[in-house]
């Protein structure tokens, strides 16, 4: 849940909240604070709005068959939760059609059709409605006959190679990998064969670039040469990072409902950190005290 009412308080004394999102690597950094007073007569809130749009909408082709989507929450959620996005597709110039409705802000489109061109929209959902859609992303997934290659440099004396297999391999199963190193000299040196599609190279020079390519090796003969990729191990060089905690919960608010209860509200981060929200810590304080825990509620 993104609310929760505070309950059996002392008319006319200040309360100041913060919450805190949780997933199994830790606890984030504390949302913005909201501050309100439980008085009579009771205060009246703003009435609640549908959000704004959804902002940041980007879709980038990972395979033959997906294309993976990214956003970021409104800044406004017109006063309500958001409790949910709606993803909206179209393939071609055909018309808008929903994918799908989601709680995340990262949603990946898999099964498609390589070639063809898919444009998406984003809309975010509170309890009023739904809002205006966000910008339009397109991406076209492809066929690849070669490997896609990327290379990361992970220590100051070493890169981490990954590729994706091609999509056409003509009916031929892939055996191995034959990973090559390609010289200033603009000749190529076989550095290993490898039967996954992720390699270490080991025992580089640090601060020297390094330009890689990958091949695909079949029963009979093999694929071109992958797309060429360069990366140089510095002395600040380290793996990227893999599950972190999540980011701060958005636009808490704080509303006085009667004499003795505040009902609080927020918006879900706009990254979990890779790792699924399972609760949030709520933190408040009165007057001019210092915070103490009120409670930790689930997802």
């Amino acid at each position: 849940s993104t609310t929760y009412s505070h309950t059996g308080l002392t008319t006319g004394t200040v309360y100041t909240y913060k919450v805190s999102a949780i997933n199994s690597v830790g606890t984030s950094s504390a949302s913005s604070e909201a501050t309100a007073t439980p008085a009579t007569p009771v205060s009246t809130p703003t009435t609640p709005v549908a959000p704004d749009s959804p902002t940041n909408l980007t879709a980038v082709s990972s395979s033959p068959t997906q294309i993976n989507l990214s956003w970021s929450a409104p800044a406004n959620n017109g006063g309500a939760p958001i409790t949910s996005y709606k993803v909206e597709f179209k393939s071609g110039s055909g018309t808008y059609s929903t994918l799908t409705t989601t709680q995340s802000t990262t949603y990946s489109h898999t099964g498609l059709t390589t070639g063809t061109s898919y444009t998406y929209k984003v809309s975010a959902i509170n309890s009023v409605g739904t809002s205006y859609s966000s910008n339009e992303a397109s991406s076209i997934p492809r066929e690849t006959t070669t490997p896609t290659l990327t290379a990361t440099d992970v220590s100051p004396t070493q890169i981490r190679l990954t590729w994706i297999a091609p999509s056409q391999t003509y009916g031929q199963h892939i055996s191995s990998y034959k990973i090559e190193e390609k010289l200033s000299s603009g000749t190529f040196i076989e550095v290993d064969s490898e039967s996954s599609t992720s390699f270490l190279v080991s025992g580089l020079t640090t601060g020297k670039t390094y330009t890689f390519v990958v091949s695909a090796n079949f029963g009979l003969g093999s694929s071109q040469r992958s797309n060429e990729v360069s990366a140089t191990p510095t002395a600040n060089s380290a793996p990227p990072p893999t599950t972190t905690v999540p980011g701060a919960p958005t636009n808490l608010t704080a509303v006085s409902s009667s004499a003795t209860q505040i009902n609080l509200s927020w918006n879900i981060p706009s990254s979990n950190g890779g790792a699924p929200i399972t609760g949030y810590k709520i933190e408040y304080k009165s007057g001019s005290g210092t915070y103490s825990t009120l409670t930790t509620i689930s997802s």
